[in-house]
Parts: C-alpha cells; structure tokens; sequence
C-alpha cells in the first residue's frame, strides 16, 4: 500500500509515525526524525489535504531540528545560590537544586532564560543538610515558570555561648532575622522575601549549570539605613 507519509520521502532520518484524516479534523500527520542522535516528534491537524500535508510536514520538523533545541537548565545537585546565615558556626551555605530541569525551546529565547533564588533571609541556625529552605525559578518566553526547592547544601551548627557573646561584642548580632515574618531588602530592592535575582547565562547553550549570581546586603561603616538605623550597601 502506497506510504502517505511525506516525511519518509523527503527527510533524512525521519522513521514515521502516522497520517490520518478525519472530516471534523482535516488531514493530519505524526511525524517522527532522528539526527545526530537527537529525536524530534511533530503533530500536525486540520490541514486542508493531502498536499498541504506533504507540503507542511517536512517544513515544520526542518524547523523542529534547526530552530528548537532541547537544553537542561539545572542538574540535580548543583549549587544555585549561596544563603546568609545567622548565629551560626559558618555565615553562609550553599543552596542546592533538589531536582533537575530539561526543556525544549526556541533558539531565540535561549539568551533571554531568567532565574531567581528565593529564601527567607537569613536562615537561622542550626540550618540541617538538605532542609528545604526556598526555591529557584526558572523563567523562559513560551514556557510557564518551573520552580524547583532549593535544600541547604551542609548543616551548619548554631553558635554556643561564648560565640554568641562575641558576636554582640562586635555588634553583628544587628544582622539578625526581622521582627516578625518581615524578610530583609537592600537599598536596590535585593527582593521581597530574600528573592535574589539572577541571569542564568550562555551555558544554557551548551545544556550546562549556570550558577545563579546573587546580591548580599553588607555594613559600611559611615552610611546608615534611615529605618534600620544599620550601615548597608549591596554588593
């Protein structure tokens, strides 16, 4: 019987899958390529006839393979961020993606890839190794938002007595939480809720991790915060 599929015809790699038709529907196809190792599935419906359909198919998977790209934006386990932590034996700890992130997307949208790392800031000590303590978005145009936990990468003990009270005598303890569920903003809007706003750059090319770059509030002798009463700049 004679192979309606035009894909099989005209591609290289292309190893089928289906044509139907349907008068409430038209004419459609599922076509199925391979290239290079990489598979690329198409579903077209509602084309007018057969040479539509012959004519569409193999345009739409060219396009599948030359404009689309499958990438992995974050591995499970990577370090995404690094938290701010308060009254414990280390200041800071490393945030780790809980779980790992691959989607299809059009070239074009692959420089414009946003994430965020959001955590109530600081933790406070004892911070336990892998506690959920915030999450990454991940943003990218013609995808919705995929918002993965973040744990704390290693625990992190709280300081005794005696730290405790060198702490106070250096004045540090001013880092400490907000009263309240209130999280901490820099002068440049560091985020409600400790959001840390970050590019996720050009490694995504190549389906690597880029590190989320963060902004941390540090004292600055000589310049105060008008409604903290506190140094601050933003690093």
């Amino acid at each position: 019987q004679y192979n309606r599929n035009p894909l099989l015809r005209e591609l290289d790699g292309a190893d089928g899958v289906k044509t139907g038709h349907l008068s409430v529907s038209g004419y459609g196809l599922v076509g199925s390529a391979i290239r290079e190792g990489k598979r690329r599935i198409i579903v077209l419906n509602g084309l007018t006839s057969e040479t539509e359909r012959k004519k569409e198919g193999p345009r739409v998977m060219r396009s599948a393979f030359l404009d689309f790209t499958a990438s992995t934006l974050v591995n499970k386990g990577a370090e995404v961020g690094v938290a701010d932590v308060w009254l414990g034996e280390d200041k800071k700890v490393s945030l780790i993606a809980t779980e790992s992130y691959a989607t299809g997307l059009h070239m074009d949208a692959v420089p414009k890839i946003k994430g965020s790392v959001t955590y109530k800031k600081p933790l406070l000590a004892p911070v336990k190794e892998g506690d959920i303590v915030g999450e990454l978005v991940i943003s990218a145009p013609g995808t919705p938002d995929k918002k993965i936990p973040v744990a704390a990468g290693k625990s992190v003990n709280q300081l005794g007595l005696i730290g405790k009270a060198m702490l106070g005598l250096r004045g540090e303890d001013e880092i400490g939480p907000l009263r309240g569920d209130q999280s901490r903003q820099g002068r440049r809007q560091v985020g409600r809720d400790g959001v840390i706003p970050a590019r996720l750059g050009k490694q995504f090319r190549r389906g690597a991790v880029a590190p989320v770059r963060r902004l941390a509030e540090r004292q600055v002798p000589g310049r105060r915060d008008p409604e903290r009463g506190r140094g601050l700049d933003v690093l």
